[in-house]
């Protein structure tokens, strides 16, 4: 191989991985873009959905409240989808996020885990969830004061925001809080975490945790 080509080939191979990169985030703006486009904000919880005078269709429903009793934990959705036919099924739990300076290139693992709880709350509570999907939205909380009286369409498709999307996956999601149950029930100690930089995201690490790592 000539000088020429070994240094053209790993360019070619950077910008090949920079398109598939950009075209898998466009997928995760098209599809939630898509998943919204016609969904109607509605008020009053899931009781307002189940109400025989709300007519099929898809809607959103936003700071909602959500509860497993079998796990033993409550939440507060900030928007869900759902469609409304001869069952409710959910389309996707929408979590927002706004870092104080700049967003994550990809999700933390946390965020996405914590709008698959509410998923496998709103499953108990009654909805179909077997095609939702966990979202998250990261916004700079700059450009989120700026669209505060904004809409959820305009948040995700107004090109600041980032959004990484994931199926549910209840048995997944089950098994990571049967790992933390222990805990949940004072049956163990936390256990720290072993990486600097997921326990640098945690509120506790720089003065609480004496476990900390990230000091």
């Amino acid at each position: 191989m000539t000088p020429l080509a070994d240094g053209v080939f790993p360019l070619l191979l950077l910008i090949t991985f920079l398109l598939l990169v950009v075209v898998a985030i466009a997928r995760e703006y098209i599809g939630l873009s898509k998943l919204l486009t016609g969904a109607t904000p509605l008020r009053g919880g899931l009781r307002s959905l189940a109400d025989p005078k709300t007519l099929a269709g898809r809607y959103v429903l936003s700071e909602l409240s959500v509860e497993s009793r079998r796990w033993g934990y409550v939440g507060r959705a900030d928007h869900i989808v759902v469609s409304k036919g001869a069952a409710l099924t959910l389309d996707a739990v929408i979590e927002m996020k706004f870092p104080r300076v700049q967003v994550p290139r990809t999700a933390h693992s946390e965020d996405l885990f914590q709008a698959s709880l509410y998923a496998l709350a709103l499953e108990e509570m009654g909805l179909q969830c077997d095609n939702a999907l966990a979202v998250v939205v990261y916004c700079a909380q700059t450009n989120a004061e700026r669209c505060r009286n904004r809409d959820l369409q305009h948040c995700i498709s107004c090109g600041k925001a980032r959004v990484s999307t994931a199926r549910y996956d209840r048995a997944l999601t089950e098994r990571k809080l049967k790992a933390m149950e222990g805990y949940w029930r004072g049956q163990r100690d936390a256990r720290p975490a072993s990486r600097r930089d997921r326990c640098g995201r945690c509120p506790f690490s720089a003065d609480i945790c004496p476990h900390s790592v990230s000091r």
